[in-house]
């Protein structure tokens, strides 16, 4: 196992700025992906890692040996490219044994390692089959075969799933977590796929225009976004705006009661409220909760009347459409109780949010940190 140290790295090509100042540190054994859309930045950096790509500036070191001067043949990294680029000419076998062959290794140690590597990716039976006669999934996994069957210090995936069918990819992520845990190999992972990088991840990079907007676990990438621009990219979000009415702190024509994250210079700067769908509670009709709460004592929760506009039952969820003060709508997703169901549309209902799950962005924040 070894750890990864990315120290300011910098990376142009003209007068595009690819990577602006990266600095991570991934310990050794974990799962870390790097999140983003296309053109953020993430392949350059994976593949500066790997040294097909030269940075400008800074440092990359592997269980402490800088390797910025060590060519890519040498830098004991496995790496495993979207479009699995396994030769056509070879048979599985072959193929995995490739890279052994490449480093001198004897015959009788690649008869053993390939064998060994093809019971852990269970490729056995197809060990002399030819690429042509693999299905998609077959094929991703020689990818995987050849990359480890050299025993390298890290392991780079580039969107090796994304030219998989959906069910397929849902069933290898799950094969490819397992298999890095129980081997232990430091594995940076490229994807777009925000639900892929949630469920496999120890730790999350998100990125956009080249700089890191955020790196933490899942669970505070998800309810903790850094900024709007992580908010709106990983999972899905309602965006209102705060209203200063009175010199009293509204959403959607509600008061807001004591929260922390709201900023105290609220009315010098626009703010929005970020809220995510699964978090809005759902009550018919137009009694608020709120007033069985004796007076004068505070609310932990946000009330908003509102009228149902779309509702859409997804068996194990009901994902509802609702509009609420002017004009805004928001989405909510809660279970599919039948009274709920049986709502027309205009149909009067009550929303309530939990304070602490009401995050806070300047408007117009567009998320890029330099």
């Amino acid at each position: 196992m070894a750890d990864v140290f990315i120290d300011r790295v910098k990376k142009s090509y003209g007068s595009v700025v690819a990577l602006h100042d990266i600095t991570l540190d991934i310990p050794s054994g974990s799962f870390f992906t790097l999140l983003g859309p296309s053109g953020c930045g993430k392949t350059t950096l994976l593949r500066t890692i790997a040294g097909f790509h030269k940075q400008d500036q800074g440092s990359i070191s592997v269980a402490g040996e800088v390797l910025d001067s060590i060519p890519v043949h040498r830098r004991d990294i496995g790496m495993v490219f979207q479009d699995y680029a396994i030769f056509p000419h070879l048979s599985v076998r072959a193929n995995i044994a490739f890279g052994l062959r490449q480093r001198k290794v004897t015959r009788a140690d690649i008869r053993t390692r390939v064998a060994e590597i093809l019971r852990v990716v269970q490729l056995e039976h197809l060990a002399d089959r030819m690429p042509h006669e693999l299905s998609g999934g077959q094929q991703q996994r020689v990818g995987l075969a050849r990359a480890l069957v050299t025993r390298p210090k890290v392991l780079l995936m580039d969107e090796p799933l994304s030219n998989l069918d959906a069910q397929l990819r849902i069933d290898l992520r799950r094969e490819l977590r397992s298999l890095q845990q129980d081997l232990g190999i430091t594995t940076i992972y490229v994807t777009h796929d925000q639900e892929e990088a949630l469920e496999m991840s120890d730790h999350v990079c998100v990125m956009y225009q080249g700089v890191i907007q955020q790196a933490a676990n899942p669970w505070t990438i998800y309810h903790q976004p850094a900024n709007r621009f992580v908010a709106s990219f990983v999972g899905t979000n309602n965006f209102l705006p705060v209203e200063l009415k009175d010199d009293v702190p509204c959403l959607c024509d509600a008061l807001i009661g004591h929260i922390d994250g709201l900023p105290a210079d609220l009315g010098r700067t626009q703010q929005v409220a970020s809220i995510r769908p699964e978090h809005i509670e759902l009550q018919t009709g137009t009694t608020l909760w709120s007033e069985a709460q004796p007076s004068g004592q505070r609310s932990d929760y946000v009330h908003f009347p509102a009228t149902v506009h779309y509702q859409s039952f997804a068996g194990r969820e009901l994902r509802l459409t609702a509009g609420v003060a002017d004009g805004l709508e928001v989405q909510l997703i809660t279970e599919p109780h039948h009274e709920y169901l049986d709502l027309a549309a205009q149909s009067p209902i009550t929303l309530r949010v939990r304070n602490d799950r009401i995050c806070f962005y300047e408007v117009g924040e567009t998320g890029v940190r330099l």
